[in-house]
């Protein structure tokens, strides 16, 4: 399996400017993906892209709990795609 840059991400609009980007949420100087740019999202979707972006890692983890069922309730990962779900939707 290929290798991305470790969650969880974060979508970030910079006033005025044209682009919507996704980066690693945890930027001090620490980690060593601060600097990181995973997603440079434009046009009139460019933030609703950029969220489903940074929702990713949270996606995956939520679908992997699901599927591979590692000591994981069912209740544990329906929590854990709603979080996802709502992250990716942009909702707080």
């Amino acid at each position: 399996m290929s290798k991305h840059t470790p969650g969880p991400w974060t979508a970030a609009t910079i006033e005025g400017d044209d682009y919507t980007f996704v980066e690693p949420t945890d930027n001090s100087p620490d980690n060593d993906n601060a600097n990181y740019v995973i997603a440079r999202c434009s046009g009139p979707d460019r933030v609703e892209n950029a969220l489903l972006i940074a929702a990713a890692p949270d996606l995956l983890a939520a679908l992997k709990a699901m599927v591979l069922n590692d000591t994981h309730t069912y209740r544990d990962c329906h929590m854990a795609a709603r979080a996802a779900l709502t992250k990716a939707e942009g909702a707080s």
